[in-house]
């Protein structure tokens, strides 16, 4: 992406919003937003709790998080830059 960012904040700069840095070409604007939630929502519910407290084993869950993470590096994958027009000169 470019971006210094780190985390939540490179997440969002990076899929969320019409101005972000990457996005799918061939989803509708439902289905980006869709996408960029996923990826929003999968840091937040794993990678919080692993920061901020030790989380005991569970081999179901960890599974569940092994599909998901599949899942989003395949969206990731088809992602590409956005092409952000140049500013227009006239008022």
């Amino acid at each position: 992406t470019g971006s210094s960012e780190h985390g939540h904040k490179l997440i969002t700069k990076a899929f969320v919003g019409d101005k972000s840095i990457l996005h799918w070409e061939l989803a509708d604007q439902g289905e980006h937003e869709g996408r960029a939630s996923l990826f929003k929502g999968a840091f937040l519910a794993h990678r919080n709790p692993r920061a901020h407290r030790v989380l005991e084993r569970d081999l179901h869950q960890e599974v569940g998080e092994f599909l998901l993470l599949n899942s989003l590096f395949g969206y990731e994958k088809t992602a590409v830059r956005r092409e952000i027009p140049p500013a227009s000169d006239s008022p």
